[in-house]
């Protein structure tokens, strides 16, 4: 028995007109009708073909409604989508006319009229006969699309029709909706159990004996983070702006000339610096801390690096204005070569290779004392350096929790405990696993149910026939002898 043979037993009603403006607005935009065909069949279906007419019109305004270009793999899918949809059309169509719907002639009629309408609000032939000039179609191919479109409606509201949706289920959905809960966890990171795992000397030459090329690969992915290490200053700034307007630069350089001089001949930077210099670091002596030369002006790394620790700078020139620098110490660039990075670099890889069975038995361990006492065991907790976190105004139908990410199994065993419950896994949420308590669980009243049913009815029983509609048209087309002759990218 089909889908729709099935959908006919319900009596739930559901007006034609509620689906009609949609499917014929999607239907108008694909253009399918006898509009002509070649030798070319890009599908046939039951017997059938769909041409490559039909399809390349499909195509065009399919790509015409995309916001910017497609590349071949996204063209591609595109293309399949429209052929599928140009499938289904076909099958639709031929099953309205197999159940005996009809459209009469009246009826395109009175669409046309509603269509196209004047300044007075009344039908306009003249409107109608520019559209057709202007898209290049005849009265009667055009409106033998509305008859095909208008058939297809029909017959998908009769489908529709099977959509129920009860009032436990409504029930349900807004419960679910607007439940708010907090949840106390504890996130049991691996690396939290590496200070815990001891390797022999004799362990780490047998790893890195075995494991060169995965020693290798992790040092060139961490090289620039970690094994290249910029030459660097300690600096201290004191900057006179001429970014501002009506500042002469001529004399925003004497005054710094004239504060450089005072510097040299032995005053305090850092007691200048909160005096003169126009930088947000002036409250705290100019101090810059430590800089890479690839953080520092080209200007001022050139000015910054020809000095030594202990000296002061030339005044620089800078989008900002006039700066002098006192550089307090200098580190010389290093890489650390893939020898010198290579036991470094294995213990870390042993204990990232063992650190994970040893917080999942930590974390099972933990569960059941959490489970035993009814909330967390912050002594056994600490002992590894962790803590109790919570996340409040977590929901049930978003699987983001707040602190955690995306935790989809958790959210669903959240659903079925109430307040006071520790949840029965441990869950993986990203790289951790985690151990979670419902601590608060908040639920709207009947009150609240009763006032918003109607509004959640609307809503579940609108997606239902859609979703029900797609899976009467997969199934049209999963019982038909479909042929494609056009394949992604071709």
């Amino acid at each position: 028995m089909s889908v729709l043979d099935k959908m006919r037993n319900s009596s739930d009603s559901f007006p034609v007109q509620a689906l009609f403006a949609v499917v014929i607005a999607s239907f108008v935009v694909w253009g399918v009708g006898g509009q002509g065909s070649t030798v070319a069949p890009v599908a046939e279906v039951d017997g059938h073909s769909i041409t490559d007419v039909e399809f390349a019109r499909a195509m065009r305004l399919a790509t015409s409604r995309e916001r910017q270009a497609l590349d071949p793999e996204a063209q591609a899918a595109l293309q399949q989508r429209v052929l599928t949809q140009l499938i289904q059309d076909m099958l639709v169509l031929d099953e309205a006319k197999r159940l005996g719907i009809e459209v009469s002639d009246d009826e395109i009629k009175r669409y046309i009229a509603r269509l196209f309408k004047g300044d007075d609000g009344k039908y306009s032939k003249e409107q109608y006969d520019t559209y057709l000039t202007r898209t290049g179609t005849s009265a009667s191919s055009f409106e033998r699309q509305l008859y095909e479109d208008m058939m297809r409606s029909k017959v998908m509201a009769v489908v529709a029709q099977g959509a129920r949706v009860s009032e436990q289920e409504v029930k349900r959905r807004f419960t679910e909706q607007e439940t708010r809960l907090t949840l106390v966890y504890t996130r049991i990171p691996a690396a939290a159990f590496f200070p815990a795992i001891d390797i022999t000397q004799a362990e780490l030459d047998a790893f890195i004996a075995s494991s060169a090329d995965r020693i290798k690969t992790t040092y060139d992915a961490q090289f620039d983070r970690r094994f290249n290490d910029p030459r660097k200053a300690t600096l201290r700034t004191i900057l006179l702006r001429t970014d501002l307007p009506g500042v002469s630069k001529e004399d925003v350089k004497v005054r710094l000339e004239a504060v450089r001089a005072q510097l040299v001949a032995g005053g305090d930077f850092a007691e200048a610096a909160r005096r003169w210099s126009e930088d947000l670091t002036a409250v705290n002596g100019g101090d810059l801390g430590v800089q890479a030369d690839s953080q520092l002006d080209p200007a001022v790394t050139e000015a910054v690096f020809a000095v030594g620790a202990g000296q002061l700078t030339q005044i620089v020139e800078t989008s900002r204005g006039y700066q002098l620098f006192l550089v307090e110490a200098v580190t010389d660039a290093k890489v650390t070569s893939l020898a010198e990075a290579t036991p470094i670099l294995a213990a870390e890889l042993i204990k990232a290779d063992r650190a994970p069975a040893l917080a999942k038995t930590f974390s099972e361990e933990l569960l059941a004392a959490w489970k035993a006492e009814g909330r967390p065991p912050l002594a056994l907790i600490a002992s590894k350096g962790l803590l109790p976190e919570t996340a409040e105004d977590v929901t049930l139908t978003d699987p983001q929790v707040r602190g955690l990410g995306v935790a989809v199994e958790l959210i669903a065993d959240v659903k079925n405990v109430q307040a006071g419950a520790v949840l029965p896994e441990v869950y993986t949420i990203g790289e951790d696993l985690v151990i979670a308590q419902v601590t608060a669980r908040a639920e709207p009243t009947q009150a609240e149910v009763d006032a918003q049913a109607g509004t959640v009815r609307a809503r579940m029983q609108a997606m239902a026939r859609m979703e029900l509609i797609q899976a009467w048209q997969t199934d049209l087309v999963a019982r038909a002898d479909v042929v494609r002759y056009v394949q992604p990218g071709s």
